[in-house]
């Protein structure tokens, strides 16, 4: 086949062993074998595997971007007095990436001050033992990545020294998340909406004279109720109706289920690109001690524009989102569950002598957004 001869037909190409071998390459530079193990891999392991599409906030445009993978999986479920069925479920948004030459480098660190809470709560904030990073703290931290091509001298050549794969992967993460976690909200909305309407009137008006008689406390510049007394005031009403008020729920949620869901990011690169952890010396004499087979590690990643993504970073700038080489993904996933299961095991205890908790999550949700 020439040069310049255009295929008007996929059973010409279908023939040539040149347009084949061609294909093959582009598709192994443009990382769809990862991809596509990566997918294997979650799916093996019960999670439901789809591609997300989300609306980057970072951009003025209205057009849809895609991350590689949304893989989803229940990881613990149980029922609120025979009512209410509640299911904790993980979402992990994973963006793979391939590079045919560069390794990436990181760089511990042990500051983690100023670092958004992870797992990111999609819905059942309410529901939730207060958790923060510390529960990651046993995974490697790194706030540092670089890109190297070994084969090549770096000190002088700046573009073989730098995070610009990491740095881009991150950016879809954080922006796939931001859209993840307003879709769910912008669900939810409605949901409680509904709920609260079917919810008998006298007790809305309970409510409303509860909040309006309750002495106010000063938060933020704003005069509020406080939780300790809004908490008092469902498990009161918990108490004297909870038959009516659950059986409410469970008739109008049409999955006769709720969902407490969280979110995690996870940069998949190929296991052909090592994953190395630059380990400092303590004498000064030599800085570098050695490189060690990383594996996988949680970086701890800055946007240029975290305003935009409130519904991710919060009030911080820093928001961890897991590394790992394809080669060591088994035993990342088997850690992350592992947390998950920690914290869905303090939330089911919660939750069981707390149960009126879910009510106030429907009519009195967290003001999660407005920062």
């Amino acid at each position: 086949m020439k040069k310049d001869e255009k295929i008007k037909n996929y059973k010409e190409w279908m023939k040539s062993k040149e347009a084949k071998k061609n294909l093959k390459k582009g598709f192994i530079k443009s990382g769809v074998p990862l991809e596509l193990n990566v997918r294997k891999n979650f799916s093996d392991r019960k999670y439901t595997v789809s591609e997300y599409r989300y609306k980057d906030r970072d951009e003025d445009t209205d057009v849809w971007r895609q991350l590689d993978i949304l893989a989803r999986k229940f990881i613990d479920g149980y029922m609120i007095d025979d009512y209410v069925d509640v299911k904790i479920e993980l979402n992990l948004l994973i963006e793979c990436k391939h590079s045919s030459s560069k390794d990436f480098f990181v760089f511990r660190t042990k500051n983690v001050g100023n670092v958004t809470d992870i797992p990111i709560i999609l819905s059942g904030h309410s529901l939730l033992i207060p958790y923060n990073f510390i529960e990651f703290k046993k995974f490697p931290l790194v706030d540092n990545v670089r890109e190297v091509d070994v084969s090549k001298p770096f000190v002088k050549d700046k573009r073989n020294y730098n995070d610009k794969i990491t740095n881009y992967a991150c950016h879809q993460l954080v922006g796939a998340m931001q859209h993840l976690v307003n879709s769910r909200y912008e669900m939810a909305r409605d949901e409680y909406r509904t709920i609260r309407n079917w919810l008998p009137k006298d007790f809305r008006q309970q409510y409303n004279d509860f909040i309006q008689e309750t002495p106010k406390i000063t938060q933020g510049g704003l005069q509020i109720v406080p939780r300790i007394a809004k908490e008092g005031f469902f498990r009161d009403a918990y108490k004297k109706t909870k038959k009516d008020h659950f059986s409410r729920i469970r008739y109008l949620y049409p999955s006769n289920y709720y969902s407490i869901e969280l979110c995690l990011p996870i940069l998949v690169i190929d296991d052909v690109n090592g994953l190395i952890d630059v380990l400092p010396n303590k004498t000064e004499t030599e800085v570098i001690h050695r490189f060690k087979d990383l594996g996988y590690c949680l970086y701890f990643f800055t946007s240029q524009n975290p305003d935009k993504y409130k519904m991710v970073f919060k009030k911080s700038f820093i928001c961890p989102i897991f590394i790992c080489n394809f080669r060591y993904l088994p035993k990342l996933i088997t850690d992350i569950e592992t947390v998950i299961k920690k914290i869905a095991k303090k939330s089911r205890e919660h939750l069981k002598s707390s149960p009126w908790l879910l009510l106030m999550q429907f009519i009195d949700p967290p003001k999660i957004f407005d920062w």
